[in-house]
């Protein structure tokens, strides 16, 4: 475990309804249709990001820090077949699941901090429905989250892409030990 950072921490507290305006999330919603998307490919690739990015896999513990956890249980992305609807039906599915997508406040203390689920509307037109708490992630790692999966989806072995380093963790904690030196302090003076 780690502590959580000042925003973090924010969005955390943020999240109790004990506060005035409180009760709510930091959250990412977005929908996206595609045309001939295979569900268990997208699934698996889904699933291969949170291997290889650990805050996917992040959860808040009871003392209220941040752990990523080695591996995370399958994924296993919510398939609604709504091809037999008419066109109106289909659209007011869609409505119901953006709703609830949209003001969800997802459980940070067990794994997944997202919810990601797909409406598939004919045989070659499908939306995918992705609700993200941004307390894990933040709007700079957004595109970057999604071309790994494009890239995954595309090449379900990741050959294209770089192994990555560090985590999170790795960063915050050598964050955390810059605050012990004299650089540090003499910045901070200037």
């Amino acid at each position: 475990p780690f502590p959580l950072t000042d925003i973090q921490q924010a969005y955390y507290i943020g999240r109790c309804a004990t506060f005035a305006l409180g009760g709510t999330s930091a959250h990412w919603y977005r929908e996206q249709s595609f045309t001939d998307l295979r569900a268990e490919r997208f699934e698996a690739a889904l699933n291969a990001l949170v291997v290889r990015h650990g805050m996917l896999r992040a959860t808040i513990t009871e003392d209220g820090k941040q752990q990523i956890m080695r591996e995370a249980p399958w994924y296993a992305v919510k398939v609604h077949d709504v091809r037999s609807m008419s066109a109106e039906l289909q659209t007011r599915h869609v409505e119901s699941v953006r709703s609830v997508l949209t003001h969800q406040v997802i459980d940070l203390s067990t794994f997944p901090s997202f919810d990601v689920q797909i409406s598939l509307l004919s045989s070659d037109v499908s939306v995918v429905h992705m609700s993200f708490d941004l307390l894990f992630i933040d709007a700079g790692s957004v595109p970057l989250l999604f071309a790994d999966l494009a890239a995954l989806y595309a090449d379900p072995a990741g050959a294209r892409l770089e192994p990555l380093a560090l985590s999170f963790r790795d960063y915050l904690l050598a964050a955390s030990e810059l605050k012990a030196t004299s650089k540090y302090n003499d910045d901070r003076q200037y």
